[in-house]
């Protein structure tokens, strides 16, 4: 059985786990920032889970009390930003292509309906140049290419471009 909510500070170690995983390449990554758990400091992940954050959200994917997928959602509350949101660091674990698919479409669908519900009629996101099947999974929730950030990040003295996708989820 899956259920699908905002993660907490209780989920603190499942999520480190889950995260550091996903760094090292071992679940579907469909948007993601993080690339070296060794820059991410514990405050970060600390306040990025507590509910003193209002501006932004991690939710979570869990199977038979496993977390197995997660999403971050950032939203301003500032006056003219609060209809949109952006999608980061987005990822299933990866366990054979359909059902980590299935995973995935849950917690989007998810996290539209969640969007809704808080009157946020657009969502952004920027994934890897490189990372077609992200392309192709956000073009099925009819996203479309915002435009290419050149040298959008910066590991070590290597640059990643990344595609900035957008999607109007209005009801």
């Amino acid at each position: 059985m899956s259920t699908i909510h905002e993660l907490n500070l209780n989920d603190l170690a499942d999520y480190q786990r889950l995260v550091t995983e996903a760094i090292h390449n071992e679940h579907f990554v469909y948007a993601w920032g993080l690339y070296d758990e060794s820059h991410i400091p514990p405050e970060y992940l600390d306040h990025l889970l507590s509910q003193d954050s209002p501006v932004e959200k991690v939710i979570g994917l869990h199977v038979d009390d496993e977390l197995v997928g997660v999403a971050t959602l950032i939203n301003s509350h500032v006056y003219g930003l609060r209809h949109k949101a952006i999608l980061q660091n987005m990822c299933v674990k990866m366990i054979d292509h359909y059902a980590s698919q299935e995973l995935a479409d849950d917690l989007m669908k998810y996290i539209i309906q969640y969007c809704q519900e808080r009157d946020i009629e657009i969502l952004m996101t920027s994934i890897a140049s490189n990372n077609i099947s992200a392309k192709i999974f956000y073009r099925n929730y009819n996203f479309e290419t915002l435009g290419v950030e050149k040298h959008a990040r910066k590991l070590g003295t290597r640059y990643i471009d990344e595609h900035w996708l957008v999607s109007d989820i209005k009801k």
